[in-house]
């Protein structure tokens, strides 16, 4: 392994523990746990996602070429090829067939407007590195949960649509805020509002000015790029970037001279633009764009075309807001997951909703109440487990409405629960006063008329 790595101990087995770079104590990896002798990273200070297997081939791409895109794949082959590792095949002759022979080397193309010298997207695969399990399906591990699981692909292109104010580009810069805050790189390609709106929002989520500086590169354009602008052409050659973010499809479109509801367009620009940026740069790209107006028509689709959607290769999330989000204010936002090529995320999302095929898969809490935004994304609690909450909600309103040791009956409880800002059927009153009877953390005696009332049983017993 080693590139700063040391040697910590040997399991019986023969998998090998390792301390992380820059540390003494604490296993930060392990090798040979299997066969496969794939390398397990468990820190998360370093490039790796932990709990992940990485091949020897795979951790070499990602320590040399900053990511596991195909393309950065395919550098790290003809890099240790290069260095007299591995060997190239020679396809055996087929009797009664002529050979194919290019007059050109069959990889190369000559691009009519740049002269740039381009590999063929014809040339076949080479499938050994797949099924070897060399390249592997990609993990999501940008944009991290409270419990450390990913929400974005690198080399993938994805979405966030919602309504107007909706948090979809809090949620975006919340992802931007967490690259940089780790010292990695993000570009923010911004087609609706400015750099100072940027600037602002990132500074409110805590991100010190420095990291902002540099590790943020904040691009505006106002038209389409030309193939020799050399500002373009470095952005598709920045292969350490981790996330980019498109704030603004339908302008964007304009720029390309599309509509949002032709499909052909929509085509046109994810090839030429999302995707060309994730495929150069490995990089996590973010689209942000609206959806319809209409609850009834909008599914599970942003505004516009279906191939909005068709053309992704990464994920697609609905954002929705479930409580407001203001300044002064705690808001809440669901990211329901309306698609998932590469399928590590839908494993982890809950609550299906049959009407627009999506699932939770996380909820974000976003606290505006102080002078700086705290952001937590949580991972989505299952209708079973949302109901066990409120039915112990029931039970921490109880002991708190006769926590100063009164006995009371049953609509002071009741009254007192709505006091408390509560909304509840006056029944599940009633049934957790009987269950904390039977739990023994409540006790019951009679008053006048047969009346009964409630008190904590560590409170003990107060004559009615």
């Amino acid at each position: 392994l080693p590139l700063g790595w040391t040697k910590a101990w040997r399991k019986t087995g023969g998998e090998q523990m390792w301390i992380r770079p820059g540390k003494d104590i604490g296993i930060g990896a392990s090798t040979g746990r299997t066969e496969a002798d794939n390398l397990y990273v468990f820190t998360t200070s370093t490039d790796f996602d932990p709990e992940t297997p990485y091949s020897k081939f795979a951790a070499f791409t990602l320590i040399n070429f900053g990511n596991l895109s195909q393309n950065a794949f395919q550098q790290a082959r003809k890099q240790l090829m290069s260095q007299g590792y591995g060997h190239q095949s020679e396809a055996q002759a087929v009797p009664h067939l002529t050979p194919f022979e290019p007059d050109l080397d069959p990889k190369l193309l000559i691009d009519e407007e740049t002269g740039e010298i381009l590999e063929s997207s014809w040339q076949p695969a080479d499938l050994n590195a797949y099924v070897s399990g060399t390249i592997i399906t990609p993990v999501p591990g940008i944009l991290h949960r409270e419990d450390h699981v990913g929400l974005l692909y690198n080399g993938r292109v994805h979405s966030f649509y919602g309504e107007s104010e909706s948090g979809k580009s809090w949620v975006a810069q919340w992802a931007v805020a967490e690259t940089i805050n780790q010292n990695k790189n993000a570009i923010y390609i911004d087609f609706e509002a400015d750099a100072s709106d940027i600037v602002n929002r990132l500074q409110l989520l805590g991100v010190p000015n420095h990291n902002i500086v540099t590790h943020l590169t904040y691009i505006k354009p106002e038209t389409r790029p030309n193939e020799k602008d050399p500002f373009w052409q470095q952005l598709l050659s920045r292969t350490g970037t981790e996330l980019v973010i498109i704030d603004g499809v339908t302008e964007s479109l304009t720029i390309w001279g599309g509509e949002t509801k032709d499909n052909d367009s929509i085509t046109l620009w994810m090839r030429q633009f999302p995707k060309r940026i994730a495929s150069r740069t490995g990089a996590a790209v973010v689209t942000i764009d609206h959806v319809n107006k209409s609850t009834d028509t909008r599914g599970r689709f942003a505004i516009g075309g279906q191939a909005k959607l068709a053309a992704l290769d990464g994920a697609a999330y609905l954002i929705e807001p479930l409580d407001a989000l203001a300044p002064g204010k705690v808001g809440a936002i669901a990211m329901r997951v309306t698609k998932d090529r590469p399928g590590g995320i839908r494993r982890h999302a809950v609550n299906y909703r049959k009407t627009d095929r999506t699932q939770e898969a996380a909820i974000i809490k976003m606290d505006a109440t102080g002078k700086t935004i705290n952001i937590w994304v949580n991972a989505p609690t299952t209708k079973e487990q949302q109901e066990e909450i409120k039915m112990q909600s029931y039970d921490n309103a109880i002991r708190e409405i006769l926590a100063d040791g009164k006995a009371l009956g049953v609509n002071e409880i009741k009254q007192a629960y709505r006091d408390l800002g509560n909304t509840g059927a006056d029944d599940a009153i009633v049934k957790h006063l009987r269950q904390g009877l039977g739990a023994g953390w409540l006790i019951m005696n009679e008053g006048k008329n047969r009346k009964q009332f409630y008190q904590l049983a560590e409170m003990g017993v107060e004559s009615a």
